[in-house]
């Protein structure tokens, strides 16, 4: 399940999980060198900042390891082009996270949210930018459907 940032707050970048660990990916133009790029991680935040545009920041919803997380300029990734590569190592490793940021957490989906599909719970949502075909929004909660009702 891929989620993708929200379009609000212009955010760029796409989040998934596996296993042990939660990946971030931030799309980088080809200029783009490892000396350009900040990025701090701590147990219960993240910030990533390329070329002093700061491009994910805040608390994480779930606590991660920092000494086992890394991060890696991709430079033909299969299904995103060149890209950051973020590998978080979740503290708690069963964990499914619902969220990557606290903040996410307190955005009204249902504005943004367009198709749910059921069979894989993928969302597809607006994006500021219409000419990007991937544009990212953060993981809909499972719980709720893109009618905005909660199902239990």
């Amino acid at each position: 399940m891929v989620a993708i940032s929200d379009a609000e707050s212009a955010r760029r970048y796409e989040w998934d999980q596996e296993g042990h660990f939660v990946s971030v990916w931030v799309p980088l133009a080809e200029d783009i060198t490892a000396k350009d790029i900040r990025c701090t991680i701590k147990p219960r935040e993240i910030s990533i900042t390329v070329k002093g545009d700061e491009i994910v920041s805040g608390d994480l919803t779930q606590i991660v390891k920092p000494d086992d997380s890394l991060w890696m300029i991709e430079d033909d990734d299969r299904h995103r082009g060149r890209c950051l590569h973020v590998s978080l190592k979740k503290s708690l490793e069963c964990t499914e996270w619902m969220y990557l940021l606290k903040a996410d957490m307190d955005v009204n989906w249902d504005k943004f949210c367009t198709t749910l599909r059921p069979m894989d719970h993928t969302h597809q949502c607006p994006t500021a930018d219409p000419s990007t075909h991937h544009h990212f929004a953060p993981q809909w909660p499972k719980t709720t459907t893109c009618d905005g009702h909660h199902h239990h």
